[in-house]
């Protein structure tokens, strides 16, 4: 059966090749050979065919962004970049292209050019949850939590997501509002039940402010998945000695 598998990819590929031969000028034989290319794993040509395509017509633009797409997951991070800042040349306003651009500057830590492109891709797309996503992760981290608060609301209303409401709770807290940063990182854990980062989160929070049960449950929940993180058997031994269970405080510490 792999044998005939493989046959038959050959063959595909073979008339794919043969076609962009002959129109070799057409963008959308060059897409389609793409499609194949990736369906088996085979993306550096699938990205020259993406790039190829692009090149060709001004309309497969999307075709650029999704050959970035790949790039990134191969850790080519500067000719995503490349590619994408060289399609923004003649479409400025491409809201697409400045999220694609602002992200991979976010990667990059360059984080004014990354505000630069996301602010423009929310100003052209009001609608695209992913730019304002990002856009309020960067203020958060510069501590400009009034400007971060409207947008990741925005982005919670368009796609509720753990990333955003964990995002949202480090703003709130940010503003001394420690209840709703409780209740966003409550909303995560219910959204991906396996957030390593939600769970230390929520339990770390949840001990501070006295609810030791909750904490006690995200903690352990978290050792679960990672049993390597030796600070959480710091915070379990703190909140055992709390509620007076000397040997299970002795126990986390051992750990």
């Amino acid at each position: 059966l792999h044998a005939e598998r493989t046959a038959l990819v050959d063959e595909a590929l073979y008339d794919f090749h043969f076609e962009s031969t002959v129109e070799a000028n057409d963008a959308n034989v060059h897409s389609a050979l793409c499609r194949a290319y990736r369906l088996f794993g085979r993306f550096d040509e699938a990205v020259a065919s993406l790039i190829r395509s692009t090149e060709l017509s001004r309309s497969t633009w999307r075709d650029g962004v999704t050959a970035a797409e790949l790039q990134l997951k191969m850790g080519l991070v500067e000719p995503a970049q490349s590619l994408i800042l060289g399609l923004l040349e003649t479409r400025q306003d491409n809201g697409e292209l400045h999220y694609q651009a602002g992200r991979i500057y976010h990667m990059q830590n360059s984080l004014a050019f990354a505000l630069r492109h996301l602010e423009r891709a929310v100003q052209l797309e009001p609608e695209d949850w992913r730019p304002r996503l990002s856009l309020g992760e960067i203020y958060v981290l510069q501590a400009r939590f009034d400007q971060a608060e409207p947008q990741l609301s925005k982005a919670l209303q368009l796609q509720p997501s753990a990333r955003a409401h964990l995002s949202m709770a480090e703003c709130v807290k940010g503003a001394y509002r420690f209840d709703e940063a409780l209740q966003h990182l409550r909303s995560a854990v219910e959204l991906e039940p396996r957030n390593l980062t939600a769970l230390t989160e929520l339990g770390s929070l949840a001990l501070q402010f006295g609810d030791l049960e909750l904490g006690q449950d995200c903690l352990r929940r978290a050792l679960e998945i990672d049993p390597s993180r030796a600070e959480l058997y710091g915070l379990l031994a703190k909140a055992a000695q709390q509620k007076g269970d000397v040997e299970e405080a002795i126990s986390s510490y051992r750990k």
